[in-house]
C-alpha cells in the first residue's frame, strides 16, 4: 500500500494537479508519512521513528516562522529516517513483496508505454514533464495541463524518415518523466535477479525486460549490463544460468523492438544520444570535483555532444555530484565509511538469511544516483530502507518474549510468501 501510493503521488505532485482548488499530492504525502511512521512504530525502532517525525515537524514549523529554507532540508532528512525504517520493516523480511509491487507497476506501465511510443493520443503524453526540455512544446505554466503535443509515426519507420520525439522515443508509462522511471526499472532488475529463485524464466523476467527495452534508458541498460555481467562472472551456477537466460531474453526483446521501431532504436543508440547522456553526467562530476578544466578534450567533447535541453524541475544530473559540492562532504564521507563497515559486518552476521538481495539492491540504488538525482524521493528512501535492512539488527535477530517483526506490518502489505 505504501509504495504504490508513493508511485502515484510522484506523478500527481510533479504535474501540480489540483482537485477543487486543493492539491491531492499534499494529502497523499501526509498519508504516506503517517503510514511510514506506523510501520516503523511496530518495530523495535519505534522511539527512533517517533523522535525523527517530531523533529521533522518542529523543523518545518520553525521554517514557517522564518527560520530559513535550510530547516526544510533538515526536516526532509529526518523524514527520510522514518521512510527508511518503514522500508526495512515492511520489505526487509519480505523481499518478494517489494519485487511483486515493482513488477506489477511496470506491468501496468508497459501497455501505456507502447501506446506512447506509437503516438496514439496526445492525452497519454499529458503527464510527461520531460517535454520541458523543449520550451516550444511545454512551458512551466503548462505542466499538468494535458497540452496537445505533436506526435509522429514510429511503427516500422526507419531512421531516415523518423521525426524523433522524446515522449515517444523514451516513454514514461505512468511515471512523470523518463529518468525516475529508469531508477525503478534498475532497482527492479536488481531485485528480480537477486531474490531467492530458480533459473527458470518467469513472468516477472519478461515484464522487467520489456520495461528495460521500451524505456530506452541508458542508465537502465548500464545497470542491467553491470549486474548481469557480475552474476555471470561471480555468481553461483544457478545464478549464472539465470543471468545467461535473461541476457537471451533481453536480446530477443531488443530484436523485436528493432523490427517494430527500427528508427527509434537507431536514434536512441546513436552516438549523439549516448555520448550526450554520458558527457552530461561525467562533466558534472568533474566540475563538482573542481578538475573539469584539466580535461580539455573532454570539455570539447561535451560541447560537441551538448544537447539543447533546458533544466527540468525535479531533475538534475547526479546525486553524487551534488554530494561532492556539499559543504558536508567530509563528515558525510566519514559517516558513509563507518556505515559501509557496519553494513558488511551485519551482512556477514546474517548467516541464516539470504542477504544478497539487500546488497544487490543497495548497489543498484547507488549506481542509479550517478545518473539521476533521486535520493530526495520518499519512494527511493523507502526502497533504500529495504536495502539497508542488515543495519536494522533488531528486526532480524529474534528476542525472547517478543513477537517477530515479520508479523507486524500486515496492515500495510498483502500476505505473500516470505523468507524464513
Amino acid at each position: 500500500m505504501l509504495l504504490p501510493l508513493m508511485l502515484i503521488n510522484l506523478t500527481v505532485a510533479e504535474n501540480r494537479w489540483t482537485v477543487l482548488g486543493l492539491h491531492p499530492d499534499q494529502f497523499i504525502y501526509a498519508v504516506t508519512i503517517g503510514l511510514a511512521w506506523y510501520a516503523g512504530s511496530l518495530s523495535r525502532y519505534r522511539f527512533l521513528v517517533t523522535t525523527a517525525l517530531m523533529f521533522a515537524i518542529v523543523m518545518r514549523l520553525l521554517e514557517v516562522l522564518g527560520g530559513g529554507e535550510s530547516l526544510r532540508e533538515v526536516s526532509f532528512t529526518a523524514l527520510a529516517v522514518v521512510f527508511a525504517v518503514a522500508g526495512a520493516m515492511i520489505y526487509g523480511r519480505n523481499p518478494l513483496l517489494l519485487h511483486k509491487q515493482l513488477v506489477i507497476y511496470l506491468a501496468l506501465c508497459i501497455p501505456i508505454m507502447l501506446l506512447q511510443i506509437l503516438g496514439v493520443s496526445s492525452l497519454l503524453m499529458g503527464w510527461n514533464i520531460g517535454y520541458l526540455h523543449d520550451s516550444s512544446l511545454l512551458g512551466l505554466d503548462e505542466v499538468g495541463s494535458f497540452k496537445d503535443i505533436p506526435l509522429y509515426p514510429t511503427l516500422f519507420v526507419g531512421i531516415d524518415d523518423l521525426e524523433f520525439s522524446t515522449g515517444q522515443g523514451r516513454p514514461v508509462g505512468l511515471m512523470y518523466a523518463a529518468n525516475p522511471l529508469s531508477v525503478f526499472i534498475s532497482i527492479a532488475v536488481a531485485i528480480n535477479l537477486a531474490i531467492t529463485r530458480t533459473s527458470r524464466i518467469r513472468f516477472s523476467d519478461i515484464v522487467v525486460t520489456i520495461a528495460i527495452v521500451l524505456a530506452m534508458s541508458k542508465l537502465s541498460f548500464g545497470v542491467t549490463v553491470l549486474l548481469y555481467a557480475g552474476f555471470l562472472v561471480f555468481g553461483e551456477r544457478e545464478r549464472r544460468l539465470l543471468a545467461l537466460k535473461l541476457i537471451v531474453v533481453l536480446a530477443i526483446v531488443l530484436f523485436s523492438y528493432y523490427l517494430l521501431f527500427p528508427g527509434l532504436l537507431i536514434a536512441n543508440f546513436s552516438e549523439g544520444m549516448v555520448m550526450g547522456a554520458i558527457m552530461l553526467r561525467l562533466m558534472d562530476l568533474l566540475r563538482a570535483l573542481g578538475i573539469a578544466d584539466s580535461f580539455g578534450q573532454l570539455l570539447e567533447l561535451e560541447y560537441t555532444y551538448r544537447q539543447s535541453n533546458v533544466y527540468v524541475v525535479g531533475e538534475g544530473y547526479s546525486s553524487i555530484a551534488t554530494l561532492l559540492r556539499s559543504k558536508l562532504l567530509i563528515p558525510s564521507l566519514f559517516v558513509m565509511m563507518a556505515g559501509v563497515a557496519l553494513y558488511v559486518r551485519r551482512v556477514r552476521n546474517m548467516a541464516s538469511r539470504p542477504a544478497m538481495v539487500y546488497v544487490i539492491t543497495l548497489l543498484a540504488c547507488i549506481l542509479t544516483q550517478f545518473g539521476v538525482p533521486f535520493v530526495g524521493a520518499t519512494s527511493f528512501q523507502l526502497i533504500m530502507g529495504f536495502a539497508l535492512f542488515p543495519l536494522f539488527r533488531k528486526m532480524w535477530v529474534p528476542m525472547h518474549n517478543e513477537v517477530s517483526a515479520i508479523h507486524a506490518p500486515q496492515v500495510l502489505c498483502n500476505d505473500f510468501p516470505r523468507y524464513e
